[in-house]
């Protein structure tokens, strides 16, 4: 049951994160790649926290846009 909520969390996220950008036109924060899954998304998170233990008391949300945003920045190639 955990592992559902947790992928749905991230699911929720990212989704609600493009919608913000669509909406407000702002500058996206991530750029996933086709095909990244819900799981990956949730294991680079999970990297992200597990590699910033200082930061691991903040939201959740912040660190894990923090963490899409290393991953997957826009312009890569």
């Amino acid at each position: 049951m955990t592992r559902g909520y947790c992928l749905g969390y991230v699911a929720g996220l990212t989704q609600g994160a493009r919608s913000a950008e669509e909406i407000h036109s702002v500058n996206w924060v991530f750029c996933l790649p086709p095909g990244v899954t819900n799981i990956q998304k949730v294991r680079v998170i999970r990297k992200y926290i597990s590699n910033h233990p200082e930061d691991a008391h903040n939201p959740a949300e912040g660190l894990a846009l923090q963490a899409l945003h290393e991953a997957f920045p826009c312009g890569a190639k």
